[in-house]
């Protein structure tokens, strides 16, 4: 028996079949039947594509929020408004998050939301200590948990794709 490559996925799928095993391509359908399941195809496949782009700009901004912590650092150190425990942990974050900055395409997830946890973690405590802080610059912030998180999510939609229709990563 001859097999058939889907049209819309790439599988191979014995010539009796119907529908293709893995992504259900109806073969013995109509044009507009196999035509609206391409286009779905191809329409869920964009989140891969979605995914790749939002990891480069979460590496972006990773990269932005570590740069913008090393020059508060400096700044605090050189005016002395910063003692040696406060140094060495925006210090010790700073580099975390320029790290996970470098690391990002290896395991998108991880890197990602160890910056995120820190990012707000530092927000919390800001806000403890001086509960006003929590407006200053509040549009950026926004921006920042926003964008991150919904990097998370675009990663994980595009793990789920190429799960389900077994297309390699």
């Amino acid at each position: 028996m001859e097999k058939k490559v889907c049209p819309a996925c790439g599988f191979y799928s014995l010539e009796a079949h119907h529908f293709c095993d893995n992504c259900n391509y109806p073969f013995s359908g109509t044009d507009k039947e196999r035509s609206v399941h391409i286009a779905r195809f191809i329409d869920a496949k964009g989140v891969v594509a979605d995914a790749e782009d939002s990891i480069l700009r979460s590496q972006k901004i990773i990269f932005a929020v570590a740069a913008v912590n090393t020059v508060f650092m400096v700044i605090g150190a050189v005016n002395g408004g910063m003692d040696v425990l406060g140094f060495g942990l925006t210090l010790i974050v700073t580099v975390t998050i320029l790290l996970c900055g470098v690391f990002i395409k290896k395991q998108p997830v991880f890197f990602t939301l160890v910056p995120l946890i820190l990012i707000v973690a530092t927000y919390i405590i800001n806000f403890t200590i001086s509960p006003e802080s929590i407006f200053r610059g509040i549009i950026f912030k926004l921006i920042i948990i926003g964008s991150l998180g919904y990097s998370i999510y675009l990663v994980k939609q595009a793990e789920r794709f190429k799960n389900q229709f077994q297309i390699e990563q």
